[in-house]
């Protein structure tokens, strides 16, 4: 029989080695690549519904807006505040700021549910959230149109 010299043997043996080694860091560096990549899927797909709303709606108000102009800053109505009167008891606030409404303050006006807000405060709060801080309902205003019935 022939004899396979012992030097053989073991450099067959080093070689299923570090071969082996090789194989099992690289599948394990893919894995932990595989799952890092899950958990950034996974934050993507958990924030793409507001994006994609956002987008949505920037979309279809690009027509009626100026360039240049983000979207909150023209909903509702900006008006001057007034006092009418010297009724101490029916002093406003604006419920973001907690700072009382003064004659001349600049303030807007929500379209749906009619709250006032300084036009400032109600800005910042508008490009953060789409709802108002007092009701929570929506500040868009939906145009409805209805077709004619025969």
């Amino acid at each position: 029989m022939l004899a396979i010299p012992i030097i053989i043997i073991i450099l067959i043996f080093m070689v299923f080695l570090v071969w082996s080694c090789l194989y099992f860091t690289v599948v394990f560096i893919l894995m932990l690549l595989h799952c890092f990549c899950w958990d950034v899927d996974e934050d993507i797909e958990n924030r793409l519904p507001r994006y994609v709303a956002a987008v949505d709606h920037a979309m279809r108000s690009r027509s009626t807006l100026p360039d240049g102009v983000p979207w909150p800053i023209t909903v509702g109505t900006v008006v001057k505040y007034k006092i009418e009167g010297e009724i101490e008891s029916c002093h406003a606030d604006c419920v973001i700021c907690l700072e009382e409404f003064k004659d001349g303050d600049a303030c807007r006006v929500l379209p749906n549910c009619k709250h006032m807000y300084h036009q400032l405060c109600i800005d910042k709060w508008l490009v953060k959230d789409e709802v108002c801080p007092l009701c929570r309902g929506s500040v868009y205003t939906l145009e409805l149109t209805s077709s004619p019935t025969t």
